[in-house]
């Protein structure tokens, strides 16, 4: 199980190259659904990721901010990458809804990097705008 779990981390960190190695030493089973992780075919494990969840929903429904978040009184800040392929962008944008409007100070869905993963060759407003973003945060924490 650490192994997959070493191999499951790897992928969502975008670190597909340390990830791979590792799969020789699964099961069959958890090689397969791994790899199909690895190369985003998410619909060829959905099935079993929508089983899990059903599964565990009572457990999961307490992971999620809904209906948790209303008495928040910290600044919130969300910053997405627009390309994320792990995360869809959409979550943040369901999260800005959760915040408490009072406490929301900032969203930026950004092209500027993807799960984790900076973006080299990020468009010069992409950088600018998550400055900006940034800044906002910094003046939050004085």
């Amino acid at each position: 199980m650490a192994v997959a779990h070493e191999t499951l981390r790897d992928w969502l960190w975008e670190e597909p190259e340390k990830a791979t190695p590792l799969l020789a030493q699964l099961s069959p089973a958890s090689r397969t659904f791994l790899q199909a992780l690895i190369d985003r075919r998410i619909d060829a494990v959905r099935p079993q990721l929508l089983r899990e969840i059903e599964a565990d929903r009572d457990s999961l429904a307490a992971l999620s901010p809904h209906g948790q978040i209303a008495d928040l009184r910290v600044p919130v800040f969300i910053l997405h990458g627009a390309d994320d392929n792990v995360i869809p962008a959409t979550e943040s944008l369901w999260l800005e809804r959760q915040v408490p409007h009072a406490m929301l100070r900032d969203v930026l869905i950004t092209k500027a990097f993807s799960h984790v993963d900076p973006k080299q060759g990020a468009a010069t407003w992409d950088q600018l705008l998550l400055v900006h973003f940034l800044g906002g945060v910094l003046r939050a924490a004085d």
